[in-house]
């Protein structure tokens, strides 16, 4: 490790985002874009096509694009990703692949009771079946799934098609790249069945050569025991197990291994994610085995939706198989689905809590290169230069760039291997009886959480990698580059004969196993005597957090002490460390959202430490023995026995206050950005009819849609103003409608526009009056026509109203409750605004600092009597104002810099704010309520402090 790196990370530690290519590109602005990303402290982008692409996918346009773009990133050292597909899941060829024929589409197997009448098509097997005593038919039948279903992952020649159809048209058109400016080519999603298919079909996956595959691996029909698949018959959980392993095989030789050879042919790193990897039902249903996937894949990835820490197994799964196998990156596709109010305090709290976990590579989802339309709802946030935060988004990355260079140096220090249990569960499958599944998963995720909790790492082994890469070597067992000195056997009945063999060599090298809740005794789905035999012997934890810590600890290699003091509890600390040749690093994160932790740490070592601040890159000298704080969502990484120069010294934590003083004042509001006020509520009729009730625009836009292309209608919006004031109207494509205001038409000028392109800007300050005001689109309907929000910009205050259309007043430009300024008359604003007032302070002993709870913004900078304190982004809410602060009247100002939350929405959903927002979300009618709902925007519980 280099210490000049981490400060400085090369380009390609830094995050790269999904740019979603969803209009009509326009190269300049293109290119403008895809500049911006490498200043704002991104390492390039994943070229993205998303819903709204009109530039024709892997046209010639297509590809003027991307070499135009490459060779720009080749001028400034950025890295241009290829995603290879339009929208996902991957493997479709932007849908090429499903129209070659049947053999290309995918295909399920269904089972249905025989009745009278003919067989259903595609019939394999009619069987007479007992069940115990009464006797059925059942027909088995292969139904191959429509055009414009997916393709037959398992079949090599769709695979090859897909490669031919998109894979093959980049190397012909920036194969030179490859390598270099091109990294790598992403995929997303792929799946030899989508979970809710076989749901809803109630039956499983399938492929043309399945029968003489199964034959080949097994050596017995699988034609012949089709009832064992559907019915608890015969020798169902051998038949199950096999059944699951040929098909896991099946995909990963056609898609993994195809696609991965192809990269490694050409110089490309192979990432991306596949579907359903977060559950041991979805994996069944989609890909087979998770971890197998990974092992033919460079940088092995995953998906984190949504804004919460959950499914750590998801992390563990990818971050295992790549210190296995030696991988040096581990990605994330991160933060989609989070909503726009998802903060930098939030996008810390996620990424340190992933990368505790093992991600080192953060992909961002989305940065939209259009918001026109449905494109901003495409599951936001959206990461693009619109947001107000913008040109803070470095300072995030920076500290996800440094971070991802720390750990992605040396290896992981693991002494614990958790087998996986997913063969088990392959073991008890029937469709559609999720059950038993969902017992063998439960227990291995509450295993997993307790081995968390407890500060105690592992790694996962897959069975199959383990057979392939395991190796006993005195009392450790190794699994390619790792290697451990206790094997946890989760809740499993069953076992791997190759893995029971690793297990018992294991033992008789005196190595430590652990069974945790029950004893496995079967091999591969069939009984098995000796195996019963061998955990019999084996030491038996209940699946509780003390049972197997109290097993397992005593045989953990030596390392830091932790102790807690207070705060959040020590159950919210995870830790990773890393073996750097002689040196260690270590990396403690609060995975509390809130609350500060306080530890004792003993290093236990006579090597110098040194703190390695991500945030920052400064390198701080640390006693060996210490009292840190890590506060909620913070990581704090600290180096024994690396050879650097300190910039200074880790600061001793504050001490206990002396005395509190809430900050109360009167607040002058300065806004930076034109206030602006949303119309979402619309009347509608065909022209010349009577016009309809209000009602929210996106049902305007539903009813619209039924009518005849070329029919005339027109759209008609309201809003009041107590006095003529100058405003501007904004209207998406506002080019394509004649728009009135107050009867008088509108001129439209193509150089004005506001936020994004699309979002044409109007000056109608001549036609508006006091009073009620309408505007009114006449427009023919069109296929591609969709009917927006409309947007006033100006200086007012807007007093919301629901489905009463809203009053636009003069601002009064001071409030006194700095919690929640939209009460002040900016319910829907979007942008920075500026809080300044007399504050009075009284003199106390100890040093004063800032401080407050909650912060409504993306970030907050404070000035003190003139002095800049600094900015504030995440916790802890502190700022040393000892150098700046007086006796008496202090000037205090706020910038607040918000995001596009409470402008584009959801407005309208009635419950507390969520953190799983799709396009769905802002027109769901079932969560629906008139009232605007959004996010504070302020400073909650701001006082001086003196410690």
């Amino acid at each position: 490790m280099r210490i000049e790196n981490f400060k400085n990370p090369p380009m390609d530690y830094r995050p790269v985002p999904f740019l979603s290519v969803n209009d009509d590109l326009q190269e300049a602005r293109f290119l403008e874009i895809a500049e911006d990303f490498l200043n704002k402290g991104w390492g390039g982008l994943f070229f993205h096509a998303r819903v709204g692409l009109l530039t024709p996918y892997l046209g010639n346009r297509w590809f003027n694009l991307v070499r135009a773009c490459v060779k720009r990133y080749q001028e400034l050292d950025g890295r241009f990703w290829i995603y290879d597909e339009n929208g996902w899941p991957s493997g479709q060829g932007g849908g090429q692949v499903s129209q070659l024929g049947p053999r290309f589409r995918s295909k399920v197997l269904l089972s249905s009771k025989a009745t009278e009448g003919l067989p259903p098509a595609g019939t394999l097997r009619t069987e007479s079946v007992d069940l115990g005593g009464t006797t059925e038919r059942w027909h088995f039948a292969v139904r191959v799934m429509q055009q414009g279903y997916l393709p037959d992952l398992m079949e090599p020649d769709a695979v090859k098609a897909f490669l031919e159809s998109t894979h093959e048209l980049y190397k012909v058109h920036v194969g030179g790249a490859f390598g270099k400016t091109i990294p790598g080519v992403f995929t997303d999603e792929p799946q030899y069945a989508t979970h809710h298919t076989l749901c809803n079909l109630k039956a499983l996956p399938w492929t043309e050569t399945l029968p003489k595959e199964f034959k080949r691996d097994h050596g017995y029909s699988i034609l012949d025991n089709l009832p064992s698949l559907f019915l608890d018959v015969g020798r169902f959980r051998k038949v199950r197990y096999d059944f699951f392993s040929t098909v896991t095989r099946l995909f990963l030789d056609a898609y993994s291994k195809q696609i991965y050879n192809w990269c490694e042919e050409n110089g490309l790193k192979y990432t991306g994610h596949y579907e359903w990897e977060d559950s041991f039902l979805g994996q069944i249903h989609c890909i087979g085995s998770a971890m197998q996937h990974y092992e033919y894949m460079h940088y092995p990835g995953i998906d984190h939706l949504g804004r919460g820490l959950h499914n750590p197994w998801v992390e563990k799964q990818v971050a295992s198989v790549a210190s296995q196998l030696g991988k040096e990156r581990t990605l994330s596709e991160t933060y989609g689905v989070a909503g726009q109010s998802l903060s930098f305090h939030d996008r810390r709290w996620v990424g340190n809590w992933q990368y505790a976990l093992g991600i080192n590579f953060l992909n961002h989802h989305v940065s939209l290169y259009s918001l026109r339309g449905v494109r901003k709802r495409d599951y936001p946030p959206t990461f693009s230069p619109p947001q107000p935060w913008w040109n803070y988004n470095a300072a995030v990355e920076d500290h996800f760039s440094r971070l991802s260079y720390l750990l992605s140096q040396g290896r992981r220090i693991v002494d614990v291997l958790v087998l996986c249990s997913i063969g088990s569960a392959w073991c008890e499958y029937k469709p559609p009886d999720p059950s038993p599944v969902d017992r063998i998963f439960n227990g291995f995720t509450a295993l997993t959480e307790h081995l968390l909790t407890s500060q105690i790492d592992f790694e996962y082994g897959e069975e199959f990698i383990l057979e392939k890469y395991g190796s006993v070597r005195g009392r450790f067992l190794k699994v390619g580059k790792s290697r451990y000195q206790v094997v946890v056997i989760p809740p499993m009945a069953s076992l791997k004969r190759t893995t029971f063999e690793f297990l018992k060599r294991f033992s008789d090298c005196g190595g430590m196993i652990v069974c945790v809740a029950e004893r496995p005794s079967m091999i591969e789905g069939e009984q098995s005597a000796e195996l019963a035999s061998f955990a019999s012997g084996l030491p038996l934890a209940k699946n509780e957090k003390a049972s197997i810590s109290s097993l397992i600890r005593p045989k953990l290699s030596k390392g830091p002490t932790i102790d807690w003091l207070w705060g959040a509890p020590l159950d919210r600390l995870l830790v990773h460390r890393r073996r750097m040749g002689k040196a260690e690093v270590c990396f403690l994160v609060n995975t509390d959202y809130r609350q500060t932790m306080r530890l004792q740490i003993d290093f236990q070592t006579d090597m110098p430490v040194l703190e390695l601040v991500a945030s920052t890159g400064r390198v701080l000298s640390c006693p060996r023995k210490l009292v840190i704080d890590i506060a909620g969502g913070e990581g704090r990484a600290f180096a024994i026995g690396l050879e650097a120069s300190p910039e200074g010294s880790v600061p001793a934590v504050l001490g206990k206050p002396l005395a509190t003083s809430p900050v109360r004042a009167r607040w002058r509001i300065t806004r930076e950005a034109p206030n602006q006020c949303v119309l979402d509520y619309a009347r509608w009729r065909v022209t010349g009819g009577r016009w309809s009730k209000l009602m929210p625009v996106w049902r305007v836009q539903d009813v619209v849609c039924s009518l005849k292309p070329g029919s005339e209608f027109e759209v008609k919006y309201e809003f009041e103003t107590k006095g003529a004031r100058p405003l501007d109207l904004v209207l998406e494509d506002a080019h394509r409608f004649d728009v009135y205001v107050n009867g008088s038409k509108v001129d439209f000028d193509p150089n004005l526009w506001w936020l994004d392109p699309s979002f044409e800007r109007m000056p109608i300050g001549g036609r508006v009056v006091a009073g009620r005001n309408v505007v009114v689109l006449r427009v023919r309907y069109d296929s591609d026509l969709s009917m927006e929000d409309a947007y006033l910009l100006g200086d007012f205050a807007v007093k919301a109203r629901g489905r009463r259309t809203p009053l636009l007043v003069d601002e009064d430009p001071f409030c006194e409750d700095l919690s929640d300024v939209r009460n002040a008359g900016y319910p829907f604003y979007a942008g920075a605004l500026r809080l300044e007032a007399e504050v009075n302070v009284q003199a106390h002993a100890g040093r004063p600092y800032i401080e407050f709870d909650e912060l409504g913004a993306t970030v907050s900078e404070f000035t003190l009597n003139g002095t800049e304190l600094g900015r504030v982004l995440w916790r802890e809410y502190r700022l040393d104002a000892a150098d700046a602060m007086a006796k008496g009247n202090n000037r205090m100002s706020i910038r607040l810099v918000n995001s596009l939350r409470n402008l584009l929405g959801p407005r309208h959903w009635k419950k507390d704010e969520f953190t799983g927002v799709n396009p769905n979300s802002f027109r769901d009618a079932h969560g629906w309520t008139d009232r605007y709902v959004g996010t504070p925007l302020g400073i909650g519980g701001l006082r001086i402090v003196w410690r």
